[in-house]
């Protein structure tokens, strides 16, 4: 075990004072002699004030760890390739940048985690274009430091791929981790990346995060699952256990959730506004006490939309159950056409008002004291069924030619 500290040149030595690095180079077997490339990679220049990190030569014959203590800007000039029960990259300081310029930080059965912040309370650490992959643990933790930026990374076959608390993952690929693809805790922004076929969930934001731009594929559990208070704006979850599931306070614009498993989206006291579910093996939108506006769910094994929530201007067509299966809240303007089941079908004093029901089993399906005015029914086998507990405007029946449109509260089959 040999420890030693790298500087750039001797002329280079009076500016680094005050940085150390800590290279802990663990190797095992014998070690090829270093060829004129390798020399050239072990070399440290100062030509852009960044501190080397050279890993030991021998490939995967040699194992290698670093610490950083001290705040600098830090790049690696070779693959590194860890061992069991150690860390690739151990980051002790804060305003640390970690330039991994492409090369590869590889785990071995029982290492740690690839590169991880391992004292509290650090903050301003970025960590940036390379490769993480093969580690027990994760592939890269900035869980106890803050305001961390992960940028350019690839995360692959790790425990967890990225774990961060609060700051910025952007531009990342995380697959095939044997837990989740990105866990932040809170305050995260995680923008344009991407999680496909982890072993858990593809991506969680923590509480009170954003994300943007970011696709979930083939993950084991769901594509995103949220914490209470974040936004999310157009994500795409495919081929998922389920697509979104969402928690109290958050909000969607315009994601879409297709081919999952089971539901495409689940949620409570949230908002979705322009949101798809398409040919999910479960219901669409499962989601209560939110408001749900402009929505689109067709073609799923299941019901289009159910739950207790505000439903505005929401289609559903083609689904193999009902379009809108309602225990309260409100339905408006929405139209349900084609699907299996009921267009709408709806009990415990739901509002339903200003919709159409088109070539369903059942146009409204309505009881229990829902409250039906100004709807539209044609073609479904069924146009309403109503039962003595629902307060309904006028049922009219229309034919072809004008009839008497002053009536805003009736309902009309045609």
């Amino acid at each position: 075990m040999n420890r030693a500290t790298f500087f750039q040149s001797a002329a280079y030595m009076g500016a680094l004072v005050a940085v150390s690095v800590v290279a802990t180079q663990a190797q095992t077997g014998s070690q090829p002699a270093a060829s004129t490339q390798t020399q050239s990679k072990r070399a440290v220049s100062d030509s852009d004030g960044r501190i080397a990190l050279i890993p030991p030569p021998g490939g995967g014959t040699a194992g290698g760890s670093f610490t950083i203590t001290t705040a600098g800007s830090y790049k690696l000039t070779a693959n590194l390739y860890g061992q069991s029960n150690s860390y690739g990259i151990k980051i002790e300081a804060s305003n640390v940048t970690l330039d991994l310029q492409g090369f590869s930080v590889f785990g071995n059965p029982g290492s740690v985690a690839g590169i991880a912040v391992t004292k509290p309370g650090m903050t301003n650490v970025t960590i940036k274009d390379g490769v993480v992959r093969g580690w027990t643990g994760s592939g890269i933790d900035t869980s106890l430091a803050t305001n961390c930026v992960i940028d350019g990374v690839l995360a692959s076959s790790n425990g967890v791929g990225i774990k961060i608390d609060q700051g910025s993952v952007t531009t990342c690929v995380v697959k095939g981790n044997t837990q989740e693809g990105i866990r932040a805790l809170h305050d995260a922004s995680i923008i344009g990346c991407i999680a496909d076929a982890n072993g858990g969930d593809g991506i969680y934001p923590g509480r009170g995060s954003t994300m943007s731009h970011c696709a979930a594929n083939s993950n084991v559990g769901r594509g995103f699952v949220t914490a209470e208070g974040c936004s999310l704006n157009n994500c795409a979850a495919a081929s998922n256990g389920s697509g979104f599931e969402i928690n109290v306070g958050s909000s969607l614009t315009q994601c879409t959730a297709y081919f999952n498993v089971a539901a495409g989206f689940l949620g409570d006291d949230s908002v979705l506004t322009d949101c798809t579910a398409f040919k999910n093996g479960g219901v669409g939108f499962a989601v209560d006490h939110s408001e749900v506006r402009g929505c689109v769910a067709n073609y799923n094994v299941s019901l289009g939309f159910i739950g207790d929530s505000d439903f505005v201007s929401c289609r559903a067509d083609n689904n193999h159950g009902d379009g809108f299966d309602l225990n309260g809240g409100s339905v408006r303007s929405c139209t349900a056409s084609d699907n299996d089941g009921a267009g709408f079908d709806a009990d415990g004093t739901t509002r339903v008002q200003d919709n159409q029901a088109t070539d369903n089993a059942t146009g409204f399906d309505l009881n229990d004291r829902c409250f039906a005015v100004g709807n539209t029914a044609r073609g479904n086998s069924t146009n309403y069924s109503l039962d003595n507990t629902v307060r309904f405007g006028e049922l009219l029946t229309i034919g072809s030619g004008a009839f008497d449109g002053g009536k805003p509260f009736a309902n009309y089959e045609y």
